[in-house]
């Protein structure tokens, strides 16, 4: 088994970071909210994303964990793991080929906040299942949707609601509707979906940081926009 992988929090192995991206088996890629960490479930509700059955064509150069074919290739696997390791500094920012339903992005970088901002201008309905928003302009263009007379619904983390540099408030003051978790410990999901049509997902928060130093990735889709609505409705039926 050949397993590749970017992830934030795996314990088993130490100096992973963002974006919450793997592909494994050379086959399909995966992206979500999805930390790789033995307390996930149930204590956080979280979202991984499979996203296609084709060859991964968005996270190439991914970290290499490890090739295990025999016991006896440990060295070659772990001269394979050190290249891996060089390879894996060097991520390109988007590969060439990408579906026509499926838009990547990653930051540092103002991809992700602009092209979130263009779907909140547009759509009518908007469910928002964030962990986190601090970042004003995205904020500022909820608010503007939720005045134009769309409906927004927001779901977020009650720990992070309470921060300093949270918009949670701003958002509420301004009529949207806001829960926090109840029967979770965190709520880590970072997605949304726009008039049931589209959807954005990936490891990005809605937050500055996320746009200006984080290495974080976004992802803007058609399919499956049905599964996440399904899923926004039962958390927000369960945090009333």
């Amino acid at each position: 088994m050949c397993v590749q992988v970017i992830a934030q929090g795996i314990i088993s192995v130490n100096g992973f970071s963002h974006p919450y991206t793997a592909k494994l088996l050379m086959s399909r890629p995966w992206s979500g909210c999805c930390c790789y960490t033995t307390g996930l479930v149930p204590k956080a509700t979280e979202f991984l994303c499979k996203l296609t059955n084709s060859r991964p064509l968005l996270f190439e150069w991914s970290f290499v964990w490890g090739c295990m074919f025999v016991r006896q290739w440990t060295f070659v696997i772990g001269i394979a793991f050190a290249i891996g390791v060089g390879v894996g500094a060097q991520l390109p920012t988007q590969h060439a080929t990408i579906p026509q339903n499926m838009a990547v992005y990653f930051t540092p970088g103002t991809e992700c906040e602009d092209h979130i901002i263009a779907e909140l201008g547009r759509a009518t309905t908007i469910d928002i299942a964030v962990y986190s928003i601090t970042n004003p302009k995205i904020a500022d263009a909820i608010i503007a949707a939720h005045r134009r007379g769309a409906r927004v619904r927001i779901v977020t983390d009650r720990t992070m609601a309470g921060h300093k540099s949270s918009m949670i408030d701003e958002l509420a003051d301004a009529g949207i509707p806001v829960r926090t978790n109840r029967r979770h410990k965190i709520e880590h999901n970072k997605f949304a979906v726009f008039d049931n049509r589209r959807m954005v997902t990936g490891s990005y928060n809605w937050t500055t940081a996320a746009t200006k130093y984080n290495s974080e990735n976004c992802i803007f889709l058609t399919y499956p926009v049905q599964e996440y609505s399904k899923r926004f409705e039962v958390l927000w039926g369960m945090y009333r």
